[in-house]
Protein backbone atom coordinates (compact mmCIF):
# COMPACT_ATOMS: atom_id res chain seq x y z
CA UNK A 1 0.00 0.00 0.00
CA UNK A 2 1.63 2.90 -1.31
CA UNK A 3 2.11 5.82 1.43
CA UNK A 4 1.11 9.80 1.17
CA UNK A 5 4.87 10.34 -0.04
CA UNK A 6 5.07 8.30 -2.97
CA UNK A 7 1.91 8.97 -4.02
CA UNK A 8 2.78 12.88 -4.48
CA UNK A 9 6.15 11.72 -6.10
CA UNK A 10 4.34 9.82 -8.45
CA UNK A 11 1.70 12.13 -9.04
CA UNK A 12 4.67 14.56 -9.40
CA UNK A 13 6.18 12.20 -12.28
CA UNK A 14 2.39 11.92 -14.10
CA UNK A 15 1.54 9.04 -12.87
CA UNK A 16 -2.37 8.40 -12.09
CA UNK A 17 -2.45 6.65 -9.17
CA UNK A 18 -5.92 5.54 -7.86
CA UNK A 19 -6.92 5.89 -4.47
CA UNK A 20 -9.67 3.99 -2.70
CA UNK A 21 -11.59 6.54 -0.10
CA UNK A 22 -11.24 5.78 3.49
CA UNK A 23 -13.77 3.76 4.73
CA UNK A 24 -15.15 4.44 8.36
CA UNK A 25 -14.24 2.69 11.25
CA UNK A 26 -17.59 -0.29 12.12
CA UNK A 27 -18.30 -1.42 15.21
CA UNK A 28 -19.24 -4.57 15.47
CA UNK A 29 -22.72 -6.02 16.08
CA UNK A 30 -21.84 -7.43 19.25
CA UNK A 31 -19.91 -4.45 20.33
CA UNK A 32 -23.29 -2.22 19.55
CA UNK A 33 -25.29 -4.35 21.29
CA UNK A 34 -22.99 -3.96 24.84
CA UNK A 35 -22.71 -0.50 24.33
CA UNK A 36 -26.25 0.03 23.65
CA UNK A 37 -27.38 -2.03 26.76
CA UNK A 38 -24.37 0.04 29.10
CA UNK A 39 -25.28 1.02 32.27
CA UNK A 40 -26.44 4.32 31.38
CA UNK A 41 -29.23 2.57 28.92
CA UNK A 42 -32.55 2.83 30.76
CA UNK A 43 -34.61 -0.22 32.15
CA UNK A 44 -36.98 -2.51 30.76
CA UNK A 45 -40.45 -0.72 32.18
CA UNK A 46 -42.28 -2.94 34.90
CA UNK A 47 -45.32 -2.75 33.11
CA UNK A 48 -43.59 -4.10 29.39
CA UNK A 49 -42.73 -7.02 31.73
CA UNK A 50 -45.13 -8.22 33.24
CA UNK A 51 -47.03 -7.94 29.63
CA UNK A 52 -44.40 -9.89 28.35
CA UNK A 53 -45.08 -12.26 30.90
CA UNK A 54 -48.86 -12.62 30.77
CA UNK A 55 -48.48 -12.85 26.90
CA UNK A 56 -46.27 -16.26 27.27
CA UNK A 57 -49.23 -17.85 29.57
CA UNK A 58 -52.47 -15.79 29.33
CA UNK A 59 -54.75 -18.58 29.94
CA UNK A 60 -53.10 -19.01 33.11
CA UNK A 61 -52.89 -15.90 34.66
CA UNK A 62 -56.66 -15.07 33.66
CA UNK A 63 -57.27 -18.26 35.69
CA UNK A 64 -55.38 -17.37 38.75
CA UNK A 65 -56.60 -13.96 38.86
CA UNK A 66 -59.74 -14.23 38.79
CA UNK A 67 -60.10 -17.32 41.03
CA UNK A 68 -58.14 -15.07 43.48
CA UNK A 69 -59.85 -12.02 43.45
CA UNK A 70 -63.61 -13.92 43.81
CA UNK A 71 -62.47 -15.75 46.74
CA UNK A 72 -60.81 -12.21 48.51
CA UNK A 73 -63.67 -10.39 47.04
CA UNK A 74 -66.36 -12.57 49.17
CA UNK A 75 -64.46 -13.22 52.05
CA UNK A 76 -64.04 -9.31 52.51
CA UNK A 77 -67.82 -8.87 52.01
CA UNK A 78 -68.31 -11.67 54.86
CA UNK A 79 -66.27 -10.43 56.94
CA UNK A 80 -66.65 -6.12 56.75
CA UNK A 81 -70.59 -5.89 54.99
CA UNK A 82 -72.03 -8.60 56.68
CA UNK A 83 -69.97 -9.08 59.84
CA UNK A 84 -70.63 -12.63 59.90
CA UNK A 85 -68.82 -14.16 62.50
CA UNK A 86 -67.73 -17.90 60.67
CA UNK A 87 -67.18 -17.64 57.28
CA UNK A 88 -69.43 -19.46 54.83
CA UNK A 89 -66.88 -21.45 53.12
CA UNK A 90 -68.62 -23.09 50.61
CA UNK A 91 -69.87 -19.80 49.16
CA UNK A 92 -66.94 -18.99 49.26
CA UNK A 93 -65.62 -21.98 47.28
CA UNK A 94 -68.33 -21.25 44.62
CA UNK A 95 -67.03 -17.63 44.03
CA UNK A 96 -63.63 -19.04 43.47
CA UNK A 97 -64.52 -21.97 41.10
CA UNK A 98 -66.74 -20.02 39.13
CA UNK A 99 -64.01 -16.99 39.02
CA UNK A 100 -60.99 -19.90 37.86
CA UNK A 101 -62.74 -21.79 34.97
CA UNK A 102 -65.89 -19.46 33.61
CA UNK A 103 -65.15 -15.86 34.76
CA UNK A 104 -61.04 -17.03 33.30
CA UNK A 105 -60.78 -19.53 31.74
CA UNK A 106 -64.14 -19.67 29.80
CA UNK A 107 -64.39 -15.49 29.27
CA UNK A 108 -60.62 -15.28 27.84
CA UNK A 109 -62.03 -17.09 24.66
CA UNK A 110 -65.09 -14.83 24.98
CA UNK A 111 -63.22 -11.82 25.50
CA UNK A 112 -60.16 -12.08 24.28
CA UNK A 113 -60.62 -14.13 21.00
CA UNK A 114 -64.04 -14.35 20.14
CA UNK A 115 -65.64 -10.88 20.54
CA UNK A 116 -62.53 -9.60 18.33
CA UNK A 117 -64.20 -10.65 15.11
CA UNK A 118 -66.98 -7.79 16.18
CA UNK A 119 -65.57 -4.92 13.92
CA UNK A 120 -67.06 -1.55 12.70
CA UNK A 121 -64.43 -0.14 10.08
CA UNK A 122 -62.93 2.68 10.95
CA UNK A 123 -64.57 3.83 13.88
CA UNK A 124 -62.53 1.89 17.17
CA UNK A 125 -64.96 3.64 19.62
CA UNK A 126 -68.11 1.99 17.63
CA UNK A 127 -66.80 -0.97 17.49
CA UNK A 128 -65.23 -0.73 21.63
CA UNK A 129 -69.40 0.12 22.17
CA UNK A 130 -70.60 -2.33 20.46
CA UNK A 131 -68.67 -4.97 21.92
CA UNK A 132 -69.87 -3.99 25.83
CA UNK A 133 -73.53 -3.96 24.47
CA UNK A 134 -73.39 -7.32 23.43
CA UNK A 135 -71.43 -7.86 26.58
CA UNK A 136 -73.65 -6.49 28.83
CA UNK A 137 -77.24 -7.00 27.17
CA UNK A 138 -76.35 -10.16 25.27
CA UNK A 139 -73.91 -12.30 27.09
CA UNK A 140 -74.49 -11.69 30.32
CA UNK A 141 -77.92 -11.86 31.37
CA UNK A 142 -78.17 -14.63 28.48
CA UNK A 143 -75.31 -16.88 29.65
CA UNK A 144 -73.11 -15.58 32.61
CA UNK A 145 -75.71 -15.26 35.09
CA UNK A 146 -77.53 -18.63 33.91
CA UNK A 147 -74.26 -20.40 34.54
CA UNK A 148 -73.51 -18.93 37.58
CA UNK A 149 -76.65 -19.39 39.44
CA UNK A 150 -76.68 -23.69 38.29
CA UNK A 151 -73.15 -23.11 39.96
CA UNK A 152 -74.33 -21.48 42.96
CA UNK A 153 -77.07 -24.12 43.28
CA UNK A 154 -74.90 -27.41 43.12
CA UNK A 155 -72.26 -25.81 45.26
CA UNK A 156 -75.15 -25.54 48.22
CA UNK A 157 -75.76 -29.23 47.65
CA UNK A 158 -79.77 -28.37 45.89
CA UNK A 159 -81.05 -31.71 44.71
CA UNK A 160 -82.53 -30.40 41.77
CA UNK A 161 -79.54 -27.31 40.68
CA UNK A 162 -81.54 -26.78 37.68
CA UNK A 163 -84.87 -25.89 38.70
CA UNK A 164 -83.42 -24.03 41.87
CA UNK A 165 -81.24 -21.67 39.14
CA UNK A 166 -84.18 -21.35 36.78
CA UNK A 167 -86.03 -19.91 39.92
CA UNK A 168 -83.22 -17.98 41.06
CA UNK A 169 -82.75 -16.63 37.75
CA UNK A 170 -86.73 -15.10 37.64
CA UNK A 171 -86.27 -13.67 40.92
CA UNK A 172 -82.80 -12.16 41.14
CA UNK A 173 -82.10 -11.21 37.26
CA UNK A 174 -83.33 -7.86 37.08
CA UNK A 175 -82.20 -6.56 40.73
CA UNK A 176 -78.78 -7.91 39.64
CA UNK A 177 -78.42 -6.35 36.02
CA UNK A 178 -79.63 -3.24 37.55
CA UNK A 179 -77.31 -3.25 40.45
CA UNK A 180 -74.30 -4.34 38.17
CA UNK A 181 -74.48 -2.11 35.12
CA UNK A 182 -73.23 1.13 35.68
CA UNK A 183 -69.78 0.01 36.77
CA UNK A 184 -69.62 -2.68 34.34
CA UNK A 185 -70.68 -0.36 31.43
CA UNK A 186 -67.81 1.78 31.91
CA UNK A 187 -64.98 -0.81 32.94
CA UNK A 188 -66.05 -2.85 29.57
CA UNK A 189 -65.81 -0.05 27.51
CA UNK A 190 -62.25 1.04 28.73
CA UNK A 191 -61.12 -2.58 28.20
CA UNK A 192 -62.14 -3.18 24.80
CA UNK A 193 -60.97 0.50 23.39
CA UNK A 194 -57.89 0.78 25.15
CA UNK A 195 -56.14 -3.07 26.88
CA UNK A 196 -54.71 -5.52 24.99
CA UNK A 197 -56.60 -8.66 24.44
CA UNK A 198 -53.83 -10.73 26.22
CA UNK A 199 -54.06 -8.36 29.20
CA UNK A 200 -57.86 -8.15 28.86
CA UNK A 201 -58.77 -10.66 31.16
CA UNK A 202 -55.99 -9.09 34.30
CA UNK A 203 -58.22 -6.07 33.48
CA UNK A 204 -61.24 -7.28 34.32
CA UNK A 205 -60.03 -9.28 37.29
CA UNK A 206 -58.37 -5.78 38.86
CA UNK A 207 -61.57 -3.59 37.85
CA UNK A 208 -64.28 -5.68 38.52
CA UNK A 209 -63.96 -6.21 41.76
CA UNK A 210 -66.87 -3.56 42.33
CA UNK A 211 -69.27 -5.92 40.29
CA UNK A 212 -67.96 -8.94 41.74
CA UNK A 213 -68.55 -7.10 45.54
CA UNK A 214 -72.01 -5.91 44.20
CA UNK A 215 -72.52 -9.92 43.07
CA UNK A 216 -71.31 -10.79 46.44
CA UNK A 217 -73.72 -8.35 48.57
CA UNK A 218 -76.86 -9.33 46.55
CA UNK A 219 -75.90 -13.12 46.97
CA UNK A 220 -75.48 -12.93 50.88
CA UNK A 221 -79.01 -10.37 50.92
CA UNK A 222 -81.20 -13.23 48.84
CA UNK A 223 -79.57 -16.19 51.04
CA UNK A 224 -80.79 -14.50 53.93
CA UNK A 225 -84.46 -14.05 53.10
CA UNK A 226 -86.95 -12.16 54.09
CA UNK A 227 -86.62 -10.48 57.38
CA UNK A 228 -89.07 -11.44 59.66
CA UNK A 229 -91.45 -8.19 60.82
CA UNK A 230 -90.28 -6.87 64.31
CA UNK A 231 -93.10 -7.64 67.43
CA UNK A 232 -94.97 -4.39 67.63
CA UNK A 233 -94.57 -2.71 71.57
CA UNK A 234 -97.89 -3.18 73.27
CA UNK A 235 -100.11 -0.23 73.86
CA UNK A 236 -100.34 1.25 77.23
CA UNK A 237 -104.00 0.56 78.92
CA UNK A 238 -104.77 2.75 80.95
CA UNK A 239 -107.61 0.93 82.29
CA UNK A 240 -105.17 -1.86 83.72
CA UNK A 241 -102.34 0.41 84.44
CA UNK A 242 -105.08 2.25 87.12
CA UNK A 243 -106.60 -1.28 88.50
CA UNK A 244 -102.41 -2.25 89.42
CA UNK A 245 -102.09 1.31 90.90
CA UNK A 246 -105.02 0.67 92.90
CA UNK A 247 -104.63 -2.96 93.66
CA UNK A 248 -101.02 -1.27 95.08
CA UNK A 249 -102.91 1.32 96.89
CA UNK A 250 -105.23 -0.81 98.58
CA UNK A 251 -102.94 -3.42 99.42
CA UNK A 252 -100.50 -0.61 101.00
CA UNK A 253 -103.19 0.91 102.83
CA UNK A 254 -104.37 -2.94 104.38
CA UNK A 255 -101.10 -3.51 105.02
CA UNK A 256 -100.64 0.06 107.22
CA UNK A 257 -104.23 -0.30 108.97
CA UNK A 258 -103.40 -3.49 110.44
CA UNK A 259 -100.31 -2.32 111.36
CA UNK A 260 -102.88 0.03 113.51
CA UNK A 261 -104.83 -2.66 114.45
CA UNK A 262 -102.21 -4.88 115.87
CA UNK A 263 -100.18 -1.70 117.45
CA UNK A 264 -103.68 -1.22 120.02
Amino acid sequence: MLGPAAIRRLSMRGVAVRTRPAQPFACPASLRRSSSAGPHSPPTPVLARISNAVREWPLTVAMASMAAKAAVVDVAVQCFVERREVVDRRRTATFAIFGCLWMGGAQYFIYSRWMEAIVIPSSAAATAAAKVCFDQLVYVPALFLPVFFVVNQTMRGDPHPLQAARAQYERELWLTLKTTWPPSFAMQYVGFRFVPPHLRIPYVAACSLVSTTLLSVLRGYFSRGPREPEPEPEEPNPKAASTRLASRTTRTLGEWLDEKQGGK
